[in-house]
């Protein structure tokens, strides 16, 4: 470390996450192929259910299936495809559709955060909540931030309750500011209701007090490989961004299985609480301005 460099203690790292891969049977081969496609997404810590696609003609009657993604494979292009130029009067519309982990909190939000490059090339970034679990009574302030879901946490037992948010969650939603003439990515991105963290548990089990600046509840969230679009680029790789249908799956195998993988993976990509991707309440983190604060690989992002 260089003087000056800001040393992490031991109690601002959360717990390791998952990576989640869409993929048509639990094999080698068919995972890679799923991580080629970037049909990938990344949590901090739960085992939550995420889709997300993108395209030019989801409709509300879209959130009535129980199987949202042969809409989705049928209209659009999955988490990390690329989507066509836009056909004139069009805008972008995304499917996202989101389930708790069996064993972890409730759901609170979903959100989708939308990054652009201005005809400077500056870059923006801009939240959207676009479902959550409490509309009959939840509202939105003067800055269009929706109001906290509240909390259950009882740090003393390190307990909490699923009397507040849902366990499911789904959505259309249009972009509303859409520029034809700007590329532009997008992804989705969920938020649990609060539940103990690691240091609250340790502090019941030990009984011992944490100190008043050691958080003692989190947000698990998970967050999809964006999808992009651009514009100057002319048709992206048919592959990826024309495909209308679900991956073909590979011969039968002995191992085949479960479509829905995950992995553990060593980055912690939420080391402190407050330098999370983008903070909750709609302010973007203290990281570098302008640079990719997706979960995933953000090589698709520039």
């Amino acid at each position: 470390m260089k003087p000056g460099d800001r040393v992490v203690k031991g109690w601002e790292l959360t717990a390791a996450g998952y990576t989640a891969v869409w993929a048509t049977e639990n094999t080698r081969e068919a995972i890679w192929d799923a991580m080629k496609r970037k049909e990938t997404y990344a949590t901090t810590g739960s085992r939550m259910w995420l889709r997300f696609f993108g395209g030019y003609d989801f409709v509300a009657a879209d959130t009535t299936t129980r199987a949202p993604a042969i809409a989705g494979y049928r209209k659009g292009v999955p988490m990390g495809g690329d989507l066509q130029k836009a056909a004139a009067g069009k805008a972008p519309t995304f499917l996202v559709a989101a389930a708790r982990d069996p064993y972890g909190g409730n759901l609170d939000r979903v959100q989708v955060i939308k990054g652009w490059v201005d005809k400077a090339g500056k870059t923006h970034e801009k939240i959207f909540d676009v479902a959550w679990s409490n509309p009959s009574s939840a509202k939105v302030d003067a800055q269009g931030r929706l109001t906290p879901v509240g909390s259950t946490v009882d740090v003393a037992t390190a307990s909490w309750t699923n009397t507040i948010g849902t366990p499911e969650l789904i959505a259309v939603w249009k972009d509303p500011e859409f520029d034809p003439a700007a590329r532009a990515f997008y992804y989705a991105r969920v938020l649990e209701i609060p539940t103990p963290r690691w240091t609250a548990y340790d502090a019941a089990y030990f009984k011992v007090k944490m100190d008043p600046k050691v958080p003692t509840t989190t947000r698990t969230r998970p967050g999809v490989h964006p999808s992009g679009i651009r514009p100057s680029r002319g048709p992206p790789c048919p592959s990826v961004a024309t495909s209308r249908a679900a991956p073909a799956p590979r011969p039968a195998s002995p191992r085949r299985g479960r479509r829905f993988a995950l992995r553990p993976f060593r980055r912690d990509f939420q080391r402190q609480e407050h330098r999370q991707h983008q903070h909750d309440d709609g302010e973007l983190s203290d990281q570098t301005p302008g640079s990719c604060r997706c979960p995933a690989a953000a090589s698709s992002c520039r």
